[in-house]
């Protein structure tokens, strides 16, 4: 026991058996009980400026359901925030500097939201557990486990619901700020299809089954990206069963 949050070792001897517990005790005798912490997702904030090259700060969730704020340097920790789940993805807004708010999808399938430092708690009420979250301009799209994706205002309220024909494997944020800005959802589908949307409307699909070799077990997406390399100012990359593309 450390503090109040149970070691593996101990969550490991509460879940087993009479008789596996026996095992487990002989096998970690003398064993120190420690709680390792493990990074379960990251993302940047801007300290001051929404600039490329401006000054950012790392955010780490932990498996410890704490934030960990780290320094611009990225060697010090510069605060720790207190959740109540385990964080899995965190979505920013704002500036470090003056009023920022981090939404943050946790293991449990639940949304919850920091404001300025400040743990609120729970901040929507979805129908089914959300797997992914993005912001677009004017709302955060939540991806949920019965195939939807859900569009909320800042302060809660619904603006839109779409209904996906397979599963949601990921969905991403494609953004360019160079001829003009441009801010759209990327949905990524078991069945290969990689849709493209604008709020709740679609633009594009790319079909996963265009080829006449399309294995439908090989070609399932298993993960979704996008973003810029080089001077190359949008690219997509996508895993399936058989290798990344």
């Amino acid at each position: 026991m450390v503090g109040n949050e149970l070691t593996g070792i101990s969550q490991t001897f509460l879940s087993d058996g009479p008789e596996a517990q026996k095992r487990l005790l002989e096998r970690t005798r003398g064993t120190e009980l420690r709680q390792v912490n493990y990074a379960t997702c990251m993302c940047r904030i801007e300290k001051n400026i929404e600039e490329d090259k401006a000054t950012s700060q790392l955010i780490l969730g932990t498996e410890n359901r704490v934030l960990l704020m780290l320094d611009p340097s990225g060697t010090k920790v510069a605060q720790e925030i207190k959740l109540t789940e385990v964080p899995i993805q965190i979505v920013p807004e704002g500036l470090l500097d003056t009023e920022y708010k981090l939404t943050i999808l946790c293991r449990d399938g639940k949304v919850y939201e920091v404001k300025n430092g400040a743990y609120q708690g729970l901040s929507l009420d979805m129908p089914s557990k959300a797997l992914g979250i993005v912001k677009l301009d004017k709302v955060l799209a939540v991806a949920c486990m019965d195939n939807s994706i859900h569009g909320y205002f800042s302060k809660g309220k619904k603006s839109f619901s779409l209904y996906m024909p397979s599963t949601i494997v990921s969905m991403e944020l494609l953004q360019l700020k160079y001829s003009q800005q441009l801010r759209a959802l990327l949905v990524a589908l078991s069945n290969g299809d990689i849709r493209l949307y604008n709020d709740k409307h679609l633009i594009y699909t790319l079909r996963g089954d265009v080829s006449p070799c399309f294995d439908p077990i090989r070609s399932r997406l298993t993960e979704y990206a996008s973003g810029r390399t080089g001077e190359r100012r949008a690219r997509w990359w996508r895993t399936t069963g058989a290798a990344a593309s």
